[in-house]
């Protein structure tokens, strides 16, 4: 009964999302995208924003639950959920939009393509200038501005994260195409294409644990 709840729930919203990009006059081949770019752009804004939300909530409520048997009345044990709830609460949520350019980052990063892609073939096909662009290149490219433009617009945030992650997995894709490779298996002993994920895996992690305990100030904060 729940879940169907919910999927009668999650059904008009969706319905009034669609409604409304056909509204705003956005191309059909462009809605998917747009969908895309707010899920990507919310999923990514609640991952770093309601931790700290919670965490304010969390820190007030235990604040207020010392304060309580020491204090004369409930109000003046709130105090720290008040102050929680007039002076923290906006601030977070001031700094998640002014501050906080991940999720525009993962947007882009996410989305770029589509639009770029568009632009290429419908804008400066009608102006009689063909140009073919790769998916793999536009993805690149668009990931790259994205970048450049959070870094730029948003000087404060932390995309280090994001670049490993981005490095790990173009790394993996790349081994998985050469696992692949006909030309590789002749090259590279069977023995190595088999374990070596498991070899990688335990250089990472013996460094990673060597870090922690004996040179902790190298590790990104």
């Amino acid at each position: 009964m729940v879940s169907s709840t919910k999927a009668k729930n999650i059904k008009p919203i969706a319905t009034q999302v669609s409604s409304l990009l056909e509204r705003s006059g956005i191309p059909p081949s462009l809605r998917p995208a747009v969908l895309t770019a707010i899920r990507a752009y919310g999923l990514t804004w609640s991952i770093t924003t309601v931790p700290g939300v919670i965490g304010v909530f969390i820190k007030a409520l235990l604040q207020m639950s010392r304060r309580l048997p020491k204090s004369s009345s409930v109000l003046t044990a709130s105090a720290p959920l008040r102050k929680a709830l007039i002076r923290d609460l906006p601030r977070i949520l001031g700094n998640s939009f002014s501050r906080n350019g991940f999720p525009f980052l993962v947007a882009g990063a996410f989305t770029g393509h589509h639009f770029l892609t568009f632009l290429l073939q419908h804008h400066l096909v009608q102006r009689k200038h063909s140009i073919n662009i790769r998916r793999k290149t536009a993805i690149f490219l668009t990931a790259a501005t994205s970048m450049w433009a959070v870094r730029r617009a948003f000087p404060n945030t932390k995309t280090l994260d994001f670049t490993f992650f981005a490095l790990v997995r173009a790394l993996d894709v790349i081994a998985h195409r050469a696992y692949d490779s006909p030309t590789i298996k002749k090259k590279v002993p069977s023995w190595m294409l088999e374990y070596g994920s498991v070899g990688v895996f335990t250089i990472a992690c013996t460094e990673i644990m060597f870090t922690w305990f004996y040179q902790p100030e190298l590790l990104p904060r």
